[in-house]
């Protein structure tokens, strides 16, 4: 995804992986094929897993993730054609991760997005499927319940939620 050593290891002594490795896991393509691969599957837990922690602590690449979960989840095309179930796993995997850059990822997740894509509430109010807005509402709330940073965020802005 992006090109650069990520904050949290630069001056540490960290596991090496081959350059190949190295430029395979830094590229966008990887993800974008293995939600689409795994989207057959019940799970997204491979992807999720190798999301966050390369995104720990790593504002580029967390921006970079953030618009290809996005996109995965609300593009135009859904090319995966995720369930909600899948689509809302990688969501909280990116909710779920707990650095100084939460806050940040929480509110490019759900107002701002990231590149060409919106945030997830600003997708949902474009969704021509109200059974699909109702469902993804039902887990925003239960996200807000369990997450607080989520929880703060909605209400900061909560002048938005009229549609």
């Amino acid at each position: 995804l992006e090109q650069a050593t990520p904050p949290c290891l630069r001056g540490k002594d960290a596991l090496l992986v081959s350059v190949a490795d190295d430029t395979a896991l830094k590229c966008r393509t990887l993800y974008v094929c293995g939600i689409s691969y795994l989207s057959s599957t019940p799970t997204m837990k491979p992807v999720v897993d190798v999301i966050a922690h390369t995104a720990w602590e790593w504002p580029e690449y967390s921006l970079s993730a953030i618009e290809v979960v996005l996109d995965a989840v609300f593009g135009t095309e859904n090319a995966a054609n995720l369930t909600l179930r899948v689509g809302f796993s990688l969501l909280e995997g990116l909710f779920n991760i707990d650095d100084s850059l939460r806050e940040m990822r929480a509110k490019k997740l759900l107002w701002d997005g990231s590149g060409p894509q919106p945030g997830m509430m600003v997708a949902l109010a474009n969704m021509r499927h109200t059974r699909m807005v109702i469902a993804y509402l039902e887990r925003v709330f239960k996200l807000i319940q369990a997450n607080p940073v989520v929880a703060r965020i909605m209400a900061d802005r909560r002048k938005d939620w009229v549609w």
